[in-house]
């Protein structure tokens, strides 16, 4: 009898010393989590804090003629602005005055601050549209035409550009450029994660960013940017990037893809960066589809001690925002790629 209630007692006991073990393996587990969501918390806001500040501290914001670049991001929205109302079916009367004189204010200080640029010259280009516009309709704005006939004057023979303003097209010119069948090209397309051992020569990644300059941007402002790394410098660059394990080696460059804050303003501009950026990478993508090179968008999410060091790596001021790294290479003759299977187009397109 007292062995069987020893017996119990023991494993009393040793369920007791299982029930507290498994306690606190889940006490400790629990911990875990608790401590990984604090962590990735604090992580969150530390690195939209540094955002913060790099956005007010680098954008147009409260700098609007702070640099070069942030001076020309204004000149740049104006003239956009003068550009968008010439295009449309029927402009207003008087359209844009206060606009267009501001935009000759501010062209005149920009020559003098820094000389005739492209620029400069779409400016001058754009406001004698804008002239020869109400000219048509029987209006003249003596100050402005005064005001552009000095600088042009002022210019000389450095005026080299015809572009700004607004030109005719026909849709019969826009069909007959359209080559092929873009859905076919778009699905072509694939992430390559193997490449031919071939050196991609400099010129095809020239021309495959001319291409890609096409892109749309809030008030054409073209704020891109875009580096090449090859060799010793490629190699630093990816063993920031776990994601090109495996495969970035073969490839021959490696592009980064980045956005000047310089050309955003306000609040509302705050993510702006990423959504041109975005669309240039994706047309640059699609340009060395084009030119018969492989590639591979490398993502960059990254936080900001990752970021400081690629930044100090690859040269990159921090002005400029990080879009994505694309790997690039010529295809070998039969390789493996990812299938990929895409949504069906009733679970993307919501209405119609």
């Amino acid at each position: 009898m007292l062995v069987g209630v020893q017996s119990g007692n023991h494993l009393t006991n040793r369920w007791q010393v299982a029930s507290r073990w498994l306690w606190y393996t889940q006490l400790r587990r629990g911990g875990g989590v608790v401590v990984r969501i604090v962590r990735n918390l604090v992580g969150v806001v530390v690195d939209y804090l540094c955002d913060l500040v790099r956005y007010v501290r680098y954008s147009s914001t409260f700098r609007v003629y702070g640099s070069r670049a942030h001076f020309e991001a204004r000149l740049i929205r104006a003239y956009h602005r003068i550009e968008k109302a010439l295009s449309l079916r029927e402009p207003r009367d008087g359209f844009g005055k206060q606009v267009a004189q501001a935009l000759a204010r501010d062209v005149e200080r920009y020559i003098l601050r820094y000389g005739i640029d492209m620029t400069a010259q779409v400016c001058l280009n754009v406001l004698t549209a804008y002239i020869a516009f109400h000219r048509g309709r029987g209006e003249s704005i003596p100050e402005l035409e005064s005001t552009v006939q000095r600088l042009k004057g002022l210019a000389g023979d450095r005026l080299t550009l015809t572009a700004g303003g607004v030109m005719q097209v026909t849709a019969a010119d826009i069909r007959s450029a359209i080559r092929g069948q873009f859905a076919g090209f778009v699905e072509s397309r694939h992430s390559i994660r193997q490449f031919a051992p071939r050196p991609v020569d400099p010129g095809l990644i020239r021309e495959a960013v001319r291409i890609a300059i096409r892109t749309p941007s809030a008030c054409n402002r073209q704020m891109w940017r875009v580096r090449a790394y090859d060799g010793e410098a490629k190699r630093r660059v990816l063993a920031l990037h776990n994601g090109s394990r495996g495969f970035g080696h073969e490839a021959d460059k490696i592009l980064i893809v980045t956005g000047d804050l310089r050309y955003f303003e306000g609040s509302t501009e705050r993510n702006q960066v990423y959504i041109d950026g975005g669309m240039f990478a994706m047309t640059l993508i699609y340009a060395l589809h084009s030119l018969g090179l492989g590639t591979c968008a490398l993502n960059l999410a990254i936080g900001r001690r990752t970021e400081r060091k690629l930044r100090r790596i690859a040269n990159i001021p921090a002005w400029e925002t990080f879009i994505v790294m694309i790997a690039v290479g010529h295809l070998p003759e039969v390789l493996r790629v990812a299938q990929s299977p895409r949504r069906s187009v009733d679970e993307v397109l919501v209405n119609v």
